[in-house]
């Protein structure tokens, strides 16, 4: 697989992930068939370059370079890895998409079955009499009424709050990712 180049970024370079390769073929998923430009990137380039990105600013000018001990055969290599590149990470964004349009459909949803749960428990709680008519029984049946109708509201309010924003920003950073020019550079033993 591929390796960090272990020398830090230059001054002017600080949006570069760097990753050394004998070949263009490691930077790829070697079991999938498809052609060049639609192939599936090795999952631990991937990883390697997702996790470099998160590191750097989000303003950061980002550039991949790829140091190649051996220099692809096919004419206009940079240009053609550049494009599988992009088109990697712009479906990767797609697929992302596809699941937070899922994860709002499932919330909504999740939120009309919690709201009406919610309410059935506070009217039967409400049907429980006032505080000062109830005993220990049915306190804790109107407590325990209200608590679970709240705790039916967890999962909705997790979607919205937490999961939006989470598959929000790996969309975005696969979309930089895909913007992101592809420089490739021989490598001398």
């Amino acid at each position: 697989m591929a390796e960090a180049v272990p020398r830090a970024p230059a001054a002017g370079a600080r949006g570069n992930v760097e990753i050394r390769l004998r070949s263009i073929a490691q930077l790829f998923n070697s079991m999938d068939p498809s052609p060049f430009h639609e192939r599936d990137l090795d999952h631990a380039a991937e990883e390697f370059i997702v996790s470099w990105v998160r590191e750097l600013p989000r303003d950061a000018p980002l550039r991949l370079v790829l140091h190649l001990r051996e220099w692809p055969a096919e004419p206009e290599p940079q240009r053609a890895i550049a494009l599988a590149v992009a088109n990697y990470f712009l479906e990767r964004a797609r697929v992302v998409r596809a699941d937070l349009q899922e994860e709002v459909r499932r919330g909504r949803f999740n939120l009309a079955i919690g709201l009406c749960f919610m309410l059935s428990c506070l009217l039967l709680a409400e049907r429980l009499g006032d505080a000062g008519a109830r005993g220990i029984l049915t306190s804790f049946l109107y407590d325990g009424l209200t608590i679970v109708g709240w705790v039916a509201m967890w999962r909705p309010l997790e979607i919205f709050l937490y999961d939006y924003w989470h598959l929000r920003r790996r969309e975005h950073l696969y979309r930089r990712i895909a913007a992101a020019p592809v420089e490739l550079r021989a490598e001398r033993d």
